[in-house]
């Protein structure tokens, strides 16, 4: 069962962690992980200390960020402070020590595993090997995130006094562009590596876990390594790669962005809707859109249970992602009936396909009409002349589990490192129209000349027809929307900016309160500039706030200083 493995790994196989209060050696220089069962429960042992430092990511994430703000009744010091930027000393969400303590354990098990070992024609470890070398390379990720520049080492520490050196050591500190260096180095050799599959684990009385979305495709973690690097270098080769390596990903996986999650109005009057999407985060149906997860007990008896649902309760969105959501224009299209004026609407089997043969999330017969309301259905059915607190609702204690991966987050990714390796129009037409071969010929021929004269790949869908664009995953026909518009601008670099503009809001969109909000800021920033992050979190309570007003807006003030953007390394 999941809970009993989870609950003795923890101590099984590899336990040397960083807040060890020992200074005798752990283990003995001898000591090699040469059976199968010793790695199994090592690495299992390493996804135990993952949970540790899971629902704190999204805190950090959310809280931080422009889209959450604390219900009125909320009593939590500690939220108030993050969210504030006031102490950010306390060790609730402040625990540095529990990210080291799964570097300390991946390398501990990539010096004494025997990657050597070949049984059956077969490195028995192999696949073993890039979980935990991509388990590593993520949580280094995330030290940068959160703390800036942060020690950095490779090797096991097995003493309380060789930690205490490492960290005290200010000439082994590492970078976001430095780690992304090293790890990009470190995880190529595995891209292609199949990842293991012990089977289900239980995490109640009578639900599963497919293990095999336990772990990180080394192939989306590359591309996050590349995009993070290309936003801090400006190197515009590291967001070609970061594309590739996400297009790569989607198309072998066969991912699309079909109408199976949008949220869609079936009636005119807007009294009524249908829609998959908030079954991904809630419901087993929306497991395909799930590729990796963190996962959680439902109750103690089978493990580390779930909190984040009592946290984010204490959360909703914030005035800024009312603002965002009310503003979308959600499009229709439609017939006007012979016999009267009335519109019909009839949702449409077909997906939006070629050039050919153009078809929408609603069929349009006689009299082609369009009609437009206002409000994104993602985040709740919006009703018109009506406004009310969006809730938190994407975490339930029934299905425990953090998101590390899902389809969303990668067709978003794909569109930000397109738009940055130099494609605009491009990018666009994945929000707007859907990327396939005829929507580019169609929309986007200029762009396509080029990408076909460098021989890029990472636009290529090949004979996919069925994908609409992501954007039509709350605001209806966007093949049709005339308001929806990338728009003409002074140069390509204006026009990068402005697909930031929409891409930024997109995220929002789709991705609210999963944990990603203020690290998107932040990447984003380090390519447009402090303001970029700042502006938007000093608006988030108030989406009227004027930039001639900003200088006077304490955490506007705060943020243009991207220090102030990190947790302190503290003891604590």
């Amino acid at each position: 069962m999941f809970g009993k493995a989870l609950g003795l790994l923890i101590f099984t196989g590899v336990t040397a962690s960083c807040d060890v209060e020992t200074s005798t050696v752990m283990f003995s220089e001898d000591h090699t992980l040469s059976e199968t069962s010793d790695t199994v429960f090592s690495v299992l042992g390493i996804l135990a200390k993952v949970q540790k430092v899971a629902e704190r990511n999204v805190v950090l994430g959310e809280l931080r960020g422009d889209l959450v703000t604390l219900k009125p009744e909320s009593t939590n010091h500690v939220l108030t402070e993050l969210r504030e930027f006031g102490d950010l000393t306390d060790s609730t969400y402040n625990r540095y020590r529990d990210y080291y303590a799964i570097i300390n354990n991946c390398n501990y098990f990539l010096s004494h595993a025997d990657t050597t070992m070949v049984r059956g024609n077969k490195k028995v470890f192999e696949k073993e090997n890039a979980v935990v070398r991509a388990w590593r390379a993520w949580t280094y990720l995330q030290l940068a995130k959160i703390y800036g520049t942060v020690p950095f080492y490779t090797t096991p520490l097995l003493t309380y006094s060789d930690i205490k050196n490492v960290m005290n050591d200010q000439s082994n500190r590492k970078g976001m562009a430095e780690i992304c260096t090293y790890f990009i180095q470190d995880l190529r050799p595995f891209t292609e590596t199949e990842l293991p599959d012990y089977g289900e684990f239980s995490y109640s009385s009578n639900a599963t876990f497919d293990s095999k979305m336990f772990y990180l495709p080394i192939r989306l973690l590359l591309g996050d390594l590349y995009l993070w690097r290309g936003s801090v270098t400006s190197d515009q080769q590291d967001f070609v790669e970061a594309a590739t390596l996400y297009h790569d990903y989607l198309l072998n996986q066969e991912h699309s962005t079909s109408v199976s999650y949008c949220n869609q109005y079936t009636s005119a009057d807007y009294s009524s809707w249908t829609g998959q999407w908030n079954s991904i985060f809630r419901s087993i149906d929306g497991a395909d859109e799930r590729i990796s997860i963190i996962p959680f007990a439902e109750n103690s008896n089978y493990g580390l249970t779930f909190q984040l649902p009592v946290t984010m309760s204490q959360c909703q969105g914030s005035a800024s992602l009312e603002t965002l959501v009310n503003s979308s224009n959600y499009c229709f299209t439609g017939y006007q009936s012979n016999a009267s004026d009335r519109f019909e609407y009839i949702a449409d089997t077909t997906y939006y396909g070629s050039p050919e043969k153009a078809v929408y999330l609603y069929a349009v017969t006689t009299g082609n009409r369009l009609q437009y309301t206002h409000g994104d259905l993602r985040l709740y059915q919006h009703s018109t002349g009506t406004t009310s607190a969006i809730p938190v609702s994407k975490f339930s204690a029934g299905f425990p589990f953090v998101t590390t991966y899902r389809a969303a987050d990668i067709w978003l990714r794909l569109t930000e490192a397109i738009n940055r390796a130099g494609y605009p129009q491009t990018a666009f037409t994945l929000l707007k129209y859907g990327l396939s071969r005829g929507n580019l010929v169609k929309y986007d021929a200029a762009e396509l000349s080029e990408l076909l004269a460098i021989n890029a790949s990472f636009y290529d869908f090949k004979d996919n027809n069925i994908n609409l664009g992501f954007h039509a995953r709350g605001c209806g026909s966007t093949e049709s929307d005339t308001l929806y518009v990338l728009g003409p601008q002074a140069s390509r670099a204006d026009s990068i900016a402005r697909m930031e503009d929409l891409l930024i809001d997109e995220y929002a969109l789709e991705t609210a309160f999963e944990g990603n909000r203020f690290f998107d800021l932040m990447r984003f920033a380090f390519r447009r500039g402090e303001h970029f992050l700042a502006s938007r979190l000093a608006r988030r309570d108030n989406s009227a706030l004027q930039d001639s007003e900003l200088n006077g807006n304490s955490l506007y003030q705060k943020l243009m200083n991207r220090n102030n953007w990190y947790l302190p390394m503290v003891e604590n």
